[in-house]
């Protein structure tokens, strides 16, 4: 049996730094298991994960070309009944879905070629137009086309639920202070302030925060409060829509044990059904930041991570 998912779980995973390393160090195992290893000599970082929105028809695919493009390869959503007798053409490896069923498949789109000739799909059941996605799936190589095949535009399933890009920038980031770990995603529309409480594990500096934005060009503003005095301030406006990491302009220095709080303007994304117990006192939401409401009492959890950087040159805030 698989067990599934939801796209926000495969992004937890990756931000929560669960993952990923090369498989020479856990191999695969048909349960789906969470890896008994966190870390290994080399271990990739997602530091930002763009969430591109479901697709409206079979002409709407800029955004998922302008995403290869410009960060990659992209993990899309698809019904993978490769029916031979109804949207399966195992010559071409080409594939076209109309049924009435929706996406249960992960896969990776790799590029794309509006040329591609309808007339290679099932003689039984063609698309009504050429155009179609080069796809790599997930059951080796000996299936479709070396592991790959085409994926038409015209397919009714074909992203009917979010895209993802992954970015791997691979700083040197020292350690990840998180609550929200794991779980599926859900926005607050209503909450446009939430922060996270931590305490510091090591006399260090904090070099970077991040969250989840619902979409690019938004406006922000976080404060970082160390022992209840605020120390730091930084605006922005968001590059992506999904999670992005966001580099201080001035690390801010904390010690061992020491208590600090990042408190961040923006629409609030929370994470629930989640495999942990939230704790007391550490995530909260406010529509007007004066009253604050505690989220482990609904088992929600602010989607909100600071991360440390080595003792290099930098820049810190006084």
């Amino acid at each position: 049996a698989v067990e599934g998912g939801r796209y926000y779980s495969a992004i937890a995973y990756l931000i929560d730094w669960l993952g990923i390393f090369p498989e020479e160090y856990d191999s695969y195992d048909e349960l789906g298991k969470i890896s008994s290893l966190y870390i290994t000599p080399d271990n990739l970082h997602i530091t930002n994960a763009v969430v591109i929105p479901a697709r409206k028809n079979a002409q709407d695919n800029d955004l998922i070309k302008n995403a290869l493009i410009n960060y990659g390869a992209v993990a899309v959503s698809h019904n993978a009944d490769f029916d031979e007798e109804k949207y399966f053409n195992p010559v071409y490896s080409a594939q076209y879905y109309n049924g009435k069923g929706s996406a249960n498949h992960l896969v990776c789109i790799v590029g794309w070629d509006d040329n591609y000739s309808r007339g290679n799909f099932n003689p039984f059941n063609r698309p009504e137009g050429d155009g179609a996605w080069i796809v790599k799936n997930s059951w080796g190589t000996d299936w479709g086309d070396g592991g790959y095949f085409y994926l038409s535009y015209y397919d009714t399933s074909f992203a009917d639920k979010e895209c993802v890009c992954y970015i791997i920038h691979n700083d040197q980031y020292t350690r990840i202070y998180q609550h929200d770990v794991g779980g599926d995603s859900k926005w607050i529309p209503e909450s446009k302030y939430y922060a996270s409480i931590f305490t510091a594990d090591d006399d260090e500096l904090i070099g970077a925060v991040g969250t989840v934005f619902n979409k690019s060009g938004r406006e922000y503003e976080f404060t970082i409060t160390v022992n209840d005095v605020d120390v730091y301030t930084q605006k922005g406006i968001s590059k992506i829509s999904g999670y992005e990491t966001i580099k201080l302009d001035k690390v801010v220095p904390i010690k061992k044990g020491e208590v600090f709080k990042i408190t961040f303007e923006n629409t609030a994304c929370v994470v629930h059904d989640l495999r942990i117990h939230p704790q007391k006192g550490k995530s909260f939401v406010s529509d007007d930041k004066k009253e604050w409401e505690d989220l482990s009492k609904v088992y929600f959890i602010a989607v909100l991570k600071a991360y440390a950087v080595p003792r290099l040159d930098t820049t810190i805030a006084s």
